[in-house]
């Protein structure tokens, strides 16, 4: 693509790439990095929606971006996208075969 929505996360000082982002992980501004994915891997987009739900949740209103005293909760939540996702990407598969 002509922009890059993520040369914001590693250009600029700190406070800016931070600012940067944690407002890209809101769910609109998300949509917009996610629409820049190749076509070859647009059926890994609902991976991406997950991990980004898993990581980053919303608490009073805004995104989370502490770290969980039980280090499970992300793990399982993780574990649990891309498990879903091979499920998915098999399915796929056995479908077109």
């Amino acid at each position: 693509p002509k922009t890059n929505i993520l040369r914001g996360w590693y250009t600029g000082i700190y406070t800016e790439i931070a600012r940067n982002k944690v407002g890209d992980m809101g769910k609109n501004r998300f949509e917009n990095i996610i629409v820049e994915f190749a076509p070859k891997f647009e059926n890994l987009k609902p991976l991406t929606r997950y991990l980004r739900s898993t990581l980053f949740l919303i608490r009073d209103g805004d995104i989370f971006t502490g770290t969980f005293y039980d280090h499970n909760i992300t793990y399982d939540g993780m574990i649990m996208a891309f498990n879903t996702a091979i499920d998915r990407l098999v399915k796929e598969e056995q479908a077109i075969a």
